[in-house]
């Protein structure tokens, strides 16, 4: 994720490596000391000038960024190979001494990175539109910060509702307009989240508009012009509240939602007066850098109305020349005011962060990280198996684990487990840590592959002797 959010345009597959400045702060918390950039192998494909030409120029542009310590060829002149190290890496567990659950997009990276002193190793980072099932962590982590980065109350809200009460549009939906579909989805397509890249280019070559959001794993579900979509669910309940996650831009116009003849509420996506989004292609050598400008666009969670009827079947109506709907959530009214009392709680507690409200200096401020005594030593006694030692600690913490992540991680202390890994960066796992000690980080799936291979080996025992006494 945080690659693609890098990647400028559809050409250049790997330019996020140069344009975006979090690179090097992000390489370093992924414990990567080496990055290989191979000449292209002749034996398969026809290199003919220009490609030659961009293989070296990119190969440049790399080996003078800030990140970059030194680059050593392994290969000849025709044929280069290249081994670029970088300047600073982490080692493959550390420790995080501030942990921020971050209610917004990842492109927060391009203004922390600007902070004086700002260090990306001392920050974990949990994003909770990734899934719809992370908002749990708000609890599990008391000694974390929640940051509204471009988000508001209602936002943080529906983390609170869980995965049970999501509906998203886009799952029944193709790849592009369908003419031939059912009246219901005629001319809505979908994109998912793995699509970012090819999403973001879009909006920008189409539109002239940049999203960078995350979307809770349930994809966009797109209307252009005047259409109607059918959704369907059995959670659509009489008297509960209904809200909708829609992007609001300077393209959009209204979104409307109906039960039959009955209006719901509806939603205004029009954005008079948007920000400017600028993104920069860096040129070379006489070739001058390029800066392109978009209006910017932002999903945003909206009290659409009440359901009038238990009817299944949930019409939205959409005006403007694009509308993008991410995802519905139905939750009872006695449910919506617990989960407001929930959040003026976590305001109370000081735990809540209204970015767009800071000052420069209170960001800085915000970031600014004391010395850490923490030491971390850990030894690898199997691929699923670490023992890690903590010493030093004073209060919780965040155990970065920079192994691709995956939620069967799970730490263990005196052979009891204490917790699973929640996701960092969109990339790597995390751990709660609360006190000195020896932990294990074990891959909980490995307990089946040994059970396998005890009932593999006593099989095999047994087929031996039948066949020897048969003999």
């Amino acid at each position: 994720r945080p690659f693609a959010l890098g990647t400028v345009g559809t050409y250049e597959t790997l330019n996020y490596l140069r344009e975006a400045p979090y690179m090097g702060q992000l390489l370093d918390i992924l414990a990567v000391k080496y990055l290989i950039y191979p000449y292209p192998d002749t034996r398969r494909q026809n290199l003919d000038a220009e490609k030659i030409d961009y293989y070296h120029t990119f190969l440049d542009q790399l080996s003078n960024l800030p990140w970059v310590d030194s680059v050593t060829n392994f290969g000849t002149e025709m044929e280069p190979i290249p081994l670029i190290k970088t300047k600073n890496n982490q080692d493959h567990f550390f420790v995080a001494p501030a942990t921020w659950i971050v209610l917004g997009s990842d492109s927060i990276y391009r203004e922390l990175v600007f902070l004086p002193q700002f260090d990306l190793s001392k920050n974990a980072f949990l994003f909770l539109e990734e899934k719809s099932k992370l908002g749990e962590n708000i609890d599990s982590l008391p000694f974390s910060k929640v940051i509204l980065y471009g988000k508001d109350n209602l936002d943080l809200a529906v983390s609170f509702f869980g995965q049970s009460n999501f509906i998203f549009p886009a799952k029944d939906l193709d790849f592009s307009p369908n003419p031939s579909a059912s009246s219901g989805q005629a001319g809505w397509w979908k994109r998912e989240t793995s699509d970012l890249v090819w999403w973001r280019d879009f909006l920008q070559q189409k539109y002239g508009i940049d999203n960078s959001d995350f979307d809770y794993g349930g994809g966009w579900a797109v209307g252009e012009g005047s259409l109607k979509l059918e959704v369907r669910s059995l959670k659509f309940k009489e008297g509960n509240l209904l809200l909708a996650r829609v992007m609001k831009s300077s393209r959009g116009g209204k979104v409307s939602f109906y039960q039959g003849d009955k209006l719901v509420g509806e939603i205004d996506t029009k954005i008079e007066k948007p920000e400017k989004v600028k993104i920069k292609l860096s040129g070379y050598k006489e070739i001058p850098d390029r800066f392109f400008k978009y209006d910017k666009t932002n999903f945003q969670w909206f009290e659409v109305g009440r359901l009038a009827t238990n009817q299944h079947a949930l019409t939205i109506k959409t005006e403007g020349d694009i509308n993008v709907v991410n995802a519905l959530v139905t939750v009872s009214e006695g449910k919506f005011i617990t989960t407001q009392n929930r959040i003026n709680e976590l305001i109370h507690q000081s735990r809540v962060i209204y970015w767009d409200k800071l000052s420069n200096f209170e960001k800085q401020n915000l970031f600014s990280q004391k010395t850490s005594n923490i030491k971390v030593s850990y030894e690898r006694k199997t691929p699923t198996l670490y023992k890690v030692k903590v010493e030093g600690l004073n209060s919780p913490v965040t155990l970065v684990f920079s192994e691709t992540y995956d939620s069967l991680w799970e730490i263990r202390r005196s052979g009891q487990k204490i917790g699973s890994s929640y996701t960092l960066y969109s990339l790597v796992n995390g751990f709660k840590i609360e006190k000195d000690g020896t932990y294990e980080i074990y891959f909980s799936p490995q307990k089946y592959v040994i059970s396998g291979l005890i009932i593999s080996a006593v099989t095999l025992i047994f087929l031996v002797i039948f066949l020897k006494r048969s003999r």
